[in-house]
């Protein structure tokens, strides 16, 4: 316990170095004792550390582990919580997709077990992942739509260039 508050602590005030020694150590201990409402917090905990560190596949990865803890209780409001973390981290990374599965999950689970506090903040999620995926893809048709006006530009000029050179030959003849 002590371990992980010492943990929690380092990563409240940015010392996410050491936070991650205190962490591991709390890890270890409750693995020893198969607490895993305990380990779950815990890499939360380290979750939020790589999140800040921007170390975003980090953060997933310690996030689902939170998951696959809080499943093994059958702990609902934690899944969903995990898995909303899990959407974010998605995000931020910038994989909407995984993000969209993961909120979608959170968003299943909410409703299911009528989670209704959580209901609105998916649904907020959800509309941002689908606000980001619609200007990824508005970047990427705006890229694509450049690289083909760039493509016709050259077509253009090297056509002018080969007029130019075929007129120049006819003159010579």
């Amino acid at each position: 316990y002590l371990n992980e508050r010492m943990g929690r602590l380092m990563h409240i005030s940015g010392e996410n170095e050491n936070a991650g020694s205190y962490l591991k150590k709390a890890l270890y201990l409750y693995t020893e004792l198969q607490d895993y409402r305990s380990k779950g917090t815990v890499y939360n905990i380290m979750g939020d550390s790589y999140f800040d560190q921007k170390k975003f596949k980090d953060a997933v990865d310690m996030y689902q582990q939170a998951y696959f803890e809080h499943d093994i209780l059958k702990d609902d409001l934690a899944k969903t919580r995990d898995l909303m973390e899990i959407g974010a981290a998605w995000c931020a990374f910038g994989n909407f997709e995984d993000a969209l599965k993961s909120f979608n999950q959170a968003l299943a689970i909410a409703k299911a077990k009528k989670l209704d506090d959580l209901l609105s903040k998916i649904n907020d999620n959800i509309k941002v992942v689908n606000s980001n995926m619609k200007v990824g893809q508005s970047v990427q048709k705006t890229l694509f739509q450049e690289l083909n006006e760039q493509k016709e530009k050259e077509h253009m000029k090297d056509m002018e260039q080969k007029n130019v050179q075929y007129k120049t030959e006819q003159v010579k003849t």
